[in-house]
């Protein structure tokens, strides 16, 4: 019914509730006047300053080839890894000065919108149900330190990029604004359009593998993938099995099974799905739910017909 009755309201009406609303939860006030910038009906300037900016390059499916130590560049990243590669931008800190539109004289409003760590913002944008590496500890400086030769392969890597900026001051509209989170909604959408980025994909690879390996303080996400005989087991094919399944990346999950290298026992299979946290959360108990629960789509009918040979 509130559908249908606020279909019937005026624009303006509309404009009036969504303005005493947002004064229930605090509004943007001028320092030096006292009076409301909220809701003002115009562009304003806003000095941004953000802190511990970074530009994530996802590369998926990628290995990394070492000789003694030292990344083989031209062997481990094609042309193709660094246009398919994924970008995420986060902004963990972001500090604002708002010039005052009712003085002459310069006046500013200074807000912080925004302060939570690199590791907090990016938690939300990774893969829940599966354990990741940090691998700037625990996997490619080993490698360095020790000057190993060896090829380590990964699902996802995620390489950050920290050098850029905002050039100039934001000019931001602030008539449909009334809080901190609209203009933190503004500042961020206007840094993803605008906020120069120094360098791309395939200079950032460079930067952390060649010229000064692990030049960044930031983390490096990873899944590795697990290519050591030893510690592949019934376990460790469901909870591949799984994140595969949700990233939608079904021909590798039937490679999972055809290279698995013990003699698969549908009864362990069966005790790990019902046993993994993420199984659990969708209700399969066995590999016939997780197939009939999953499996349904013409992009995963060839897996689901080779992993139903397997129980029939």
């Amino acid at each position: 019914m509130w559908d249908e009755l606020e279909d019937l309201l005026s624009e303006d009406t509309k404009e009036s509730i969504k303005k005493s609303n947002s004064e229930k939860v605090g509004e943007i006030m001028c320092s030096e006047t006292g009076k409301q910038i909220s809701g003002y009906d115009g562009e304003l300037s806003v000095d941004v300053h953000f802190t511990d900016p970074v530009r994530y390059y996802t590369f998926k499916n990628i290995d990394l080839h070492f000789n003694d130590g030292k990344l083989d560049l031209e062997k481990s990243f094609k042309d193709d890894d660094y246009m398919e590669s994924n970008i995420n931008e986060v902004y963990p800190k972001i500090d604002v000065k708002i010039q005052s539109p009712f003085t002459e004289e310069d006046s500013f409003t200074e807000l912080s919108l925004k302060d939570i760590s690199v590791h907090d913002e990016i938690h939300p944008l990774l893969d829940q149900h599966i354990g990741w590496a940090t691998t700037e500890s625990d996997i490619i400086s080993e490698i360095d330190e020790f000057k190993e030769t060896k090829q380590v392969s990964f699902y996802e890597l995620w390489l950050p990029s920290i050098e850029g900026k905002y050039r100039g001051y934001m000019q931001i509209n602030f008539k449909d604004i009334y809080t901190n989170d609209d203009l933190l909604k503004a500042v961020i959408d206007e840094a993803l359009l605008n906020f120069d980025w120094y360098y791309s994909a395939e200079e950032t690879v460079k930067q952390i593998f060649v010229d000064n390996f692990g030049y960044s303080t930031q983390n490096y996400p990873a899944i590795q993938k697990n290519t050591n005989v030893d510690e592949i087991d019934h376990y460790t094919l469901v909870q591949e099995t799984g994140y595969l399944t949700r990233r939608g990346s079904y021909d590798d999950i039937q490679l999972l099974f055809e290279n698995f290298p013990h003699e698969l026992d549908l009864n362990e299979l069966n005790k790990e799905i019902e046993s993994d946290e993420w199984m659990q959360s969708k209700g399969f108990k066995n590999l016939k739910d997780l197939i009939e629960g999953e499996y349904n789509d013409d992009w995963s009918k060839n897996l689901k017909e080779y992993l139903s040979s397997k129980i029939s």
